[in-house]
């Protein structure tokens, strides 16, 4: 009797792991809660213009932000300090994004004046614009609370959108943004100055292959979403441009769908991308 009580709790314990193991990383159940948008047939894929930064340039772009100073180089990145005002300057050599931080002035001890939401994005729209890295059709997309610092708001956060063609771009990494802080300064920013020039039109994946696609996780591209997430219901459909984060170049700029939804239980957001070519429809360069 004792060893089938036994027997009886350690498959009780096994199926309850299982359970918790599947409830944690299980692909889970998609649902389409909207009619899956019409897209056209046919799409343009873009190569990229690959930037060849040197520490001229790097001088430049720090002369523009009113710094000055000797411009320092690590395998991935050109590198710019100032001790005393504590600013810092970070340009990608793959990509030449870069990033620029007053760290001492994000989160500053005493209460900031910050402007308005509309204000702020006046403010960085002009100090892009007059520095030549407003690109033409880059625009603000939104204006956020960037962080808090003992519990109010330490700064704005302008974040820019980048179309492509009238489509977006999906971002591995971060998007343009400046941070907005203390009465009205710059003190922080992130620039992807993205060049690409028309490569090919290819053919476009129909959405519906997409989706199958999404629900068997065929996709180069994994979505996420929060833990112990047991089905997804995707009330969005996009087409918007792949761009690998500013750590590593990229040949090419192709188009991935982006599905949107909400993740149950729970109150996360999910975000997954499928691939919305085939790659093997592009003629490629024969290599040298």
């Amino acid at each position: 009797m004792k060893k089938k009580i036994i027997i009886a709790l350690s498959s009780f314990i096994v199926v309850v792991l299982l359970a918790f193991a599947c409830w944690l990383f299980c692909t889970p159940v998609f649902n389409m809660v909207i009619a899956l948008p019409d897209f056209p047939e046919n799409i343009q894929v873009y190569k990229m213009v690959k930037p060849d930064i040197t520490v001229e340039d790097v001088t430049v772009i720090g002369a523009k932000l009113g710094m000055t100073g000797e411009v320092g180089e690590s395998d991935e990145s050109y590198l710019m300090s100032d001790k005393e005002t504590g600013e810092f300057l970070r340009v990608f050599k793959a990509t030449g994004a870069f990033r620029y931080d007053i760290s001492s002035k994000l989160y500053p001890e005493e209460t900031p004046v910050l402007t308005s939401s509309e204000e702020a994005a006046l403010l960085a729209a002009n100090f892009l614009a007059e520095r030549g890295w407003l690109d033409d059709g880059v625009k603000v997309s939104s204006v956020v609370v960037g962080g808090e610092a003992n519990g109010v708001p330490a700064h704005l956060l302008v974040i820019f959108d980048r179309p492509v063609d009238g489509y977006q771009f999906q971002f591995a990494a971060d998007k343009d943004a400046l941070r907005i802080g203390d009465g009205g300064e710059i003190v922080s920013m992130f620039i992807n100055p993205v060049k690409y020039e028309p490569y090919q039109v290819a053919a476009l994946k129909p959405v519906k292959q997409a989706y199958q696609e999404l629900k068997k996780t065929r996709s180069k591209y994994i979505g996420f979403g929060g833990p112990g997430t047991l089905w997804v219901s995707i009330d969005s459909v996009s087409i918007e441009y792949w761009l690998n984060d500013v750590h590593s170049a990229q040949d090419y700029i192709y188009p991935v769908y982006v599905f949107r939804g909400q993740c149950h239980p729970g109150q996360d957001s999910y975000t997954g991308w499928v691939e919305a070519i085939h790659e093997s429809s592009i003629d490629f360069p024969a290599a040298e």
